[in-house]
C-alpha cells in the first residue's frame, strides 16, 4: 500500500464514520498541545471505548460488520456518563480542563449554548442571594453572641441561654433537618428557621428567664434545618452549575461554598461592627467612662475567675450597659433578621427537587439518628469527633470566654466589638484563600497550620498579663485566632462530607452535631472553672483533636499496609505448611500441627 493510499484511506474513514463527542473524529490526528486532554485514565478509558464501541466501532482496523452500527447516534445517557467521566479525569490539571471545557463548548448548538448562559446565571443569582440571606443572619446572631456573657451576666443567665440554644441544635441535628426539607423543601425551611432567629431578636428586648430559655431553645431547634438545607441547595445547584458548565461537580462546590463561607463570616465583621459603633457612641456622653490605665489588672484575662472576683476598675468596665442602648442594639439586628427572611422569599428559587417531593407524603424518620449511631462503629468517625468538638469549642471561648474574661473585663464592653471585627476580617479572608491553597499543598499542612497557631494563642494566653495599654496585641490575638478557625470551619466541614458522601444531609447534621456538642461543652463549664482551667482543656481536645485527623488522612494507608501484610503473612503460612508436608518422616499429627502453627515458628523448626 503506498502512502497516497494509506492518506486517502484514513481521509475516508474520517468523513463515513461519527465524531467522538469528547475525543472528535477518531482518523483524526490528535495535536500535540491537546494530546493530554485525549489520552483519558484506564477508568475513563474503558468507559470511553464502550461508548465509542457504540458510536463508531473499533479504533483500529474495522470489519464490515461494525459499518451499520457506526452510523447509530450515541444515546443521551452514555454521552452524559462520558463527558462526566473525561472531566473528572481531567480536573486535577487546569490546562487539560480549560482545553476540554472549549472543545466541548464549541461541539453545543448556538441557541443551546444561550439556553446554558441563562441557567448559569440563574445558579449564580441564587447563589448570591442565599449568601447575603445568610450575611444578614449572621451579623444578627453573632453579633449579639458575643456580648451575651457580658450583658447578660447577671445569674449567668446570657451563658445559659447560650447553653439553650446548642443544646436544641443538637437534639434537632438527630431528628427534623431530614423531615422538614422533606415536608416543605429547602427554601421554606431556611425561611421558617430564619424566622426563628427573628423571634430570638424580639425577646432580647426584655431579658427574663421565663422568655430567654424557651426563646433560646426555639432558636437551637431551628438551627440545624437552616444549615442543613443551605447545604442541601448549595450541592445541588452546584452539582447543576457543574453539569452546565463542564466541570468537575467536586470543583464547582468547592468554590460555591467557599463563596458562601466569605460572605457568611463577613457577618461577624458586620455584626461586631454594629454593636461597637452603637455601645461606643453611647458611652461618649457618660462622664464615668471607663479609663484605660497602663497597669496589669490581676483580675483580668488568665486571672479571671468570676464577676465576683474582679478589682473596682475591672468591674466597671463590665459594668452592663443602659436598658435603651441593649434594645437599640437588639433593634438593629432584629431588622438584620428581618431582612435576611424577606432576601430569600423573594429572590431564590426552588430547588426541583422540592417541587416533586412536594407531592410525596412526608413522614418521620430516623434517618440522621440511625446514621449517626450506624457511623460511630467506624474507626475514622470516632477519631473526627474530637477534632470537630475543638472547633465548636474554640468558637465559644472566643465568644463567652475571651470577649468577657480578656476584651471586656481589660478594655470594656464597648470594645468587644472593634476587637471581634478583627476577628471575623481573617476569618472571611483564610475561609477564601484556603480553598486555592488546599489544592496545592493539600489537607494535611492547613490542618498542622491552623494546629500550630491555635496552639501558640493558647500559650500566649496563659503567659500574657493583660494590659489595657497594650490594646494592639488584643488585635493581634483575635486577629491569630482567626486566621486558625478558618481553618476548622471548611475543612472539618469537607471531611465530613467525604465520611458521608452518600448522604449530604446527614453529613452536615453530623458536623453541626459535634460542633454543637463542643459549644455546649464550653458554654457548660464557663462559669465554673477559672481561665487557666479553660485553657488548658481547650488545649487538650486539640491535641486529641489533631491525632485523631491524622489517623484519619493515614487510614486507607494503615488498612492497605495491614491487609497487605496480612496477605503477606497467609502465603508464607502456607509455604511453610506445603515444606512440612514435604518432609520425609512427617506424620499427620505433625501436618496438623504445622498448620496451627505461626510462620515465625514453622521458619524455626525447618532451620
Amino acid at each position: 500500500m503506498t502512502a497516497s493510499d494509506y492518506g486517502s484511506r484514513v481521509n475516508s474513514s474520517v468523513t463515513t464514520e461519527p465524531p467522538c463527542p469528547v475525543h472528535g473524529p477518531f482518523g483524526q490526528l490528535v495535536p500535540k498541545d491537546f494530546a493530554d486532554v485525549a489520552e483519558p485514565s484506564a477508568s475513563t478509558r474503558v468507559l470511553a471505548s464502550r461508548n465509542c464501541m457504540q458510536s463508531s466501532g473499533s479504533v483500529k482496523r474495522r470489519s464490515s460488520k461494525f459499518r451499520s452500527s457506526a452510523r447509530r447516534p450515541l444515546r443521551s445517557l452514555d454521552h452524559n456518563a462520558w463527558i462526566r467521566a473525561t472531566i473528572d479525569d481531567a480536573a486535577d490539571d487546569y490546562w487539560k480542563s480549560q482545553q476540554l471545557r472549549k472543545r466541548l463548548r464549541a461541539s453545543i448548538p448556538e441557541e443551546e449554548l444561550e439556553k446554558r448562559e441563562t441557567e448559569k446565571w440563574t445558579v449564580m443569582r441564587n447563589l448570591i442571594t442565599i449568601s447575603v440571606a445568610f450575611l444578614f443572619e449572621v451579623s444578627a446572631f453573632q453579633g449579639l453572641q458575643n456580648l451575651q456573657t457580658s450583658i447578660n451576666a447577671e445569674q449567668n443567665l446570657g451563658a445559659v441561654s447560650l447553653s439553650c440554644i446548642y443544646l436544641g441544635s443538637v437534639v434537632s441535628c438527630l431528628f427534623t433537618p431530614g423531615y422538614l426539607l422533606n415536608r416543605i423543601g429547602c427554601k421554606m425551611t431556611m425561611i421558617v428557621s430564619m424566622s426563628m432567629f427573628t423571634l430570638y431578636m424580639l425577646i432580647n428586648f426584655r431579658t427574663t428567664w421565663y422568655s430567654m430559655l424557651p426563646g433560646s431553645l426555639a432558636m437551637g431547634f431551628a438551627s440545624a434545618p437552616l444549615w442543613a438545607a443551605k447545604s442541601t441547595y448549595l450541592t445541588e445547584t452546584g452539582i447543576h452549575y457543574a453539569e452546565l458548565n463542564f466541570e468537575s461537580p467536586n470543583i464547582v462546590m468547592v468554590r460555591f461554598f467557599g463563596i458562601f463561607f466569605m460572605v457568611v463570616h463577613l457577618g461577624q465583621v458586620f455584626g461586631n461592627l454594629i454593636s461597637s459603633w452603637i455601645l461606643e457612641a453611647a458611652l461618649v456622653d457618660q462622664p464615668d467612662r471607663p479609663q484605660l490605665l497602663d497597669a496589669v489588672d490581676n483580675t483580668c484575662g488568665q486571672f479571671f475567675i468570676d464577676a465576683f472576683h474582679l478589682s473596682p476598675t475591672a468591674a466597671k468596665n463590665l459594668r452592663r450597659p443602659p436598658i435603651s442602648i441593649i434594645r437599640s442594639l437588639c433593634g438593629v439586628y432584629f431588622c438584620c433578621t428581618v431582612v435576611s427572611v424577606m432576601v430569600l422569599s423573594l429572590f431564590l428559587n426552588q430547588l426541583r427537587k422540592d417541587l416533586s417531593n412536594s407531592k410525596k407524603k412526608p413522614r418521620f424518620n430516623f434517618e440522621v439518628w440511625k446514621t449517626t449511631i450506624k457511623h460511630l462503629k467506624q474507626p475514622r468517625t470516632l477519631l473526627l469527633i474530637p477534632l470537630t468538638i475543638f472547633n465548636g469549642m474554640e468558637q465559644a471561648f472566643i465568644a463567652a470566654d475571651f470577649s468577657k474574661g480578656y476584651v471586656g473585663c481589660c478594655l470594656g464592653i464597648s470594645h468587644i466589638g472593634s476587637i471581634l471585627t478583627c476577628f471575623g476580617v481573617c476569618n472571611a479572608i483564610c475561609s477564601v484563600l484556603f480553598g486555592p491553597l488546599i489544592q496545592l499543598f493539600g489537607r494535611m499542612p492547613l490542618f498542622m497550620f491552623g494546629a500550630v497557631v491555635d496552639m501558640l494563642m493558647i500559650f500566649t494566653l496563659l503567659i500574657w498579663p493583660p494590659n489595657p495599654a497594650d490594646t494592639a496585641i488584643f488585635y493581634v490575638v483575635a486577629a491569630t485566632w482567626g486566621m486558625a478557625d478558618g481553618v476548622w470551619n471548611t475543612q472539618i466541614h469537607d471531611l465530613w462530607v467525604l465520611l458521608f458522601k452518600q448522604n449530604l444531609e446527614v453529613a452536615v447534621a453530623n458536623y453541626r452535631l459535634w460542633e454543637s456538642v463542643g459549644f455546649l461543652i464550653a458554654l457548660i463549664y464557663h462559669s465554673l472553672f477559672p481561665m487557666t482551667i479553660k485553657l488548658y482543656i481547650l488545649l487538650s481536645f486539640l491535641l486529641i483533636g489533631i491525632v485523631g485527623y491524622i489517623f484519619v488522612e493515614s487510614w486507607d494507608h494503615i488498612a492497605n499496609r495491614l491487609k497487605h501484610g496480612k496477605h503477606k503473612m497467609a502465603c508464607v503460612k502456607s509455604k511453610l505448611s506445603e515444606m512440612c508436608k514435604d518432609a520425609p518422616n512427617s506424620t499427620s499429627s505433625d501436618i496438623s500441627r504445622c498448620q496451627s502453627a505461626t510462620p515465625s515458628s514453622l521458619a524455626t523448626r525447618r532451620l
